[in-house]
């Protein structure tokens, strides 16, 4: 259960307990690997993210400042804020209309802007979204991880055991005929 434990807190930690370093290793470089994919992934998704509404704001005056990301996929969708008012006009959507005067407003400078905004953005989720799998990857080498530990532990007690024995000798002193009781002998060895 220990083994499992490390395993699980650290893969490759049970198998290093169990003395199987040539296993060990791979699952501990493994975690490693993936962390840094992990964090690698989110850091440039941010980082597409931001540069995407650093160009909303310089080619279409957006404002982010309060908003959901509804409002960023609109601004993808639309080259400006009347644009997208006719549309959910048109769908009867009155609840989501913004206010032109207000905050929302956008319009961009060219549909290029606009295309390129679109595509930084949809990478940037696309890549915040891979890591989700790179945090499955984690779970599942942790869960290989204790079931190899669990193998180590059991192969490393089957060489202790095969190196240690029990024994039990009894003998009787001065010889069967002239028995002066019997003398039992208990031993280990490692």
């Amino acid at each position: 259960m220990l083994a499992i434990a490390y395993s699980l807190i650290l893969p490759g930690l049970g198998d290093l307990y169990a003395e199987n370093l040539g296993t060990g290793k791979y699952f501990m470089g493994a975690d490693a690997g993936l962390w840094l994919a992990y964090g690698g992934f989110n850091v440039y998704g941010q980082w597409l993210k931001n540069d995407a509404k650093t160009l909303a704001v310089q080619s279409a005056s957006a404002n982010f400042d309060a908003k959901d990301d509804k409002f960023e996929v609109n601004i993808g969708n639309f080259s400006d804020v009347l644009s997208y008012n006719d549309a959910k006009l048109r769908n009867r959507e009155y609840d989501l209309l913004y206010d032109p005067k207000s905050n929302f407003a956008w319009q961009w400078s060219s549909d290029a802007d606009r295309l390129h905004y679109k595509d930084l953005r949809n990478r940037g989720e696309s890549t915040l979204k891979s890591s989700q799998f790179v945090l499955g990857a984690l779970v599942i080498n942790r869960v290989i991880a204790a079931i190899s530990a669990v193998r180590s532990v059991s192969a490393y007690n089957r060489s202790v055991q095969a190196l240690s024995s029990w024994r039990l000798n009894a003998r009787v002193p001065g010889g069967m005929l002239a028995a002066d009781g019997i003398e039992l002998t208990f031993s280990n060895e490692f």
